[in-house]
């Protein structure tokens, strides 16, 4: 049966339900996101990683092996959901189009990386966590759309 849920806002779905051949699942927004406990409250598009008095802390250097992802609010997905709130136990970006706190000019295509403060900058060595979707050329920090793996 169909269901009309164009209406609702917020809801509930209980059972075990599976999609049939043809049928999909439709999103406005395309991150994948986890809560996970931070050890301070950060903004949206701090870069985090492991560590810390909790779970994640900002990066605090360039090219850290351990980025986990971005402090996202416009998740598709949020799993942990029930884990604290936004100020305890953030959304992070796991994957997908999320905004970045970016330190200096980029372009589209640039690969980018941890910086320190939470922020990325393009990468030199080609190692990093995501790509750049839009030009800028301000060369103080600002969000700039990403895309992250």
């Amino acid at each position: 049966n169909f269901i009309n849920c164009s209406a609702a806002t917020t809801g509930n779905i209980t059972g075990t339900w599976t999609l049939t051949p043809g049928s999909t699942l439709q999103a406005t927004y395309a991150d994948l996101c986890e809560r996970h406990a931070a050890d301070q409250k950060y903004p949206v598009g701090t870069v985090v990683k492991v560590g810390g008095s909790e779970e994640i802390t900002s990066v605090e250097q360039t090219d850290e092996d351990n980025v986990l992802g971005v402090v996202s609010n416009t998740y598709a997905y949020l799993l942990n959901a029930t884990a604290g709130n936004d100020e305890t136990h953030p959304p992070i970006a796991l994957l997908g189009r999320v905004v970045v706190r970016v330190v200096g000019p980029i372009r589209k295509g640039d690969l980018i990386t941890s910086y320190g403060g939470g922020c990325a900058i393009v990468s030199e060595n080609g190692r990093g966590f995501g790509w750049a979707l839009e030009d800028s050329s301000d060369e103080h920090e600002k969000l700039v759309l990403c895309v992250i793996k």
